[in-house]
């Protein structure tokens, strides 16, 4: 609910009523085999508004009601999160699966706000960028994707959203907000992105820094004579080259920032992690 429009996106948080009648309508039109799930905030000016929307759209036929635990007053502040908000809100929707959505990017996190909301469900949106196995970490304790895997699953979705029929400025626009997400909790992607930035088009974008294909079954201790940094700042690259962890993914190509680089091949050849 963030496009501020009348009558449409956080506006409705304003008008339950108009809310209750829409989510009504649509759950009588709808297949009674589809489901149908509401996502609202906690309000629009203060959460104090939480209860009457709740209320309004807990229609019967409805089967989950995802919050996300901010007002639209609050925006994405940080300091604005309060999930324990939707605790009291269980009470009013019976028979409904409550979601909690706010800030939900670690297991720690997750747990922590089952503890507030009494949620068992989440629902994680930017969170998913930087932690793209995120579901897992939560549910099965797994370990968080490594920075290769983060931006190779990144750019699938990027490359995804570019088959649209959207202009090219839109598809840019988007990618950038994408890696911007990531960028947020993986630092290390700062100098990618930066350069991401920089182009024009998504093509260009995921091409740098091109370095050639590692031959599958080379070992981890190798140097690569073949690899060349398309970024001149990299001097040092075959001190550098001092580990080559190898994965057969296919993968677009980054180098964070020093000591640490994560170098993968262009799309189609294998992925390479290289720590000094």
């Amino acid at each position: 609910p963030s496009r501020f429009v009348h009558h449409s996106g956080s506006m409705l948080l304003k008008e339950p009523e108009l809310l209750h009648e829409i989510v009504e309508t649509v759950r009588a039109k709808l297949d009674p085999a589809c489901d149908l799930s509401v996502k609202v905030r906690l309000g629009f000016l203060d959460k104090s508004e939480a209860p009457t929307i709740i209320k309004a759209i807990a229609v019967d036929g409805v089967k989950e009601i995802t919050v996300h635990c901010r007002t639209r007053k609050d925006l994405y502040r940080v300091e604005a999160l309060d999930w324990s908000c939707m605790k009291p809100l269980h009470e009013l929707c019976p028979g409904i699966t409550l979601i909690a959505n706010g800030n939900i990017n670690s297991r720690n996190e997750a747990l922590e706000c089952e503890k507030q909301t009494l949620c068992d469900h989440f629902m994680c949106g930017r969170g998913a960028f930087p932690v793209p196995n995120i579901g897992h970490v939560i549910k099965e304790n797994a370990k968080p994707f490594s920075l290769a895997q983060i931006l190779k699953t990144d750019i699938e979705v990027i490359e995804e959203f570019s088959k649209s029929d959207r202009t090219e400025k839109i598809v840019m626009d988007r990618a950038k907000q994408f890696l911007g997400y990531a960028r947020v909790h993986r630092k290390e992607l700062n100098p990618f992105f930066k350069r991401f930035c920089q182009c024009v088009s998504v093509g260009d974008g995921i091409k740098f820094p091109c370095l050639a294909p590692l031959a599958v079954g080379e070992s981890e201790d190798a140097h690569h004579a073949p690899l060349v940094p398309f970024l001149g700042k990299i001097q040092p690259i075959a001190q550098v080259l001092q580990r080559v962890v190898l994965r057969l993914e296919q993968i677009g190509a980054v180098l964070a920032d020093e000591p640490h680089f994560i170098v993968c091949a262009d799309q189609g050849g294998a992925q390479r992690e290289v720590q000094d």
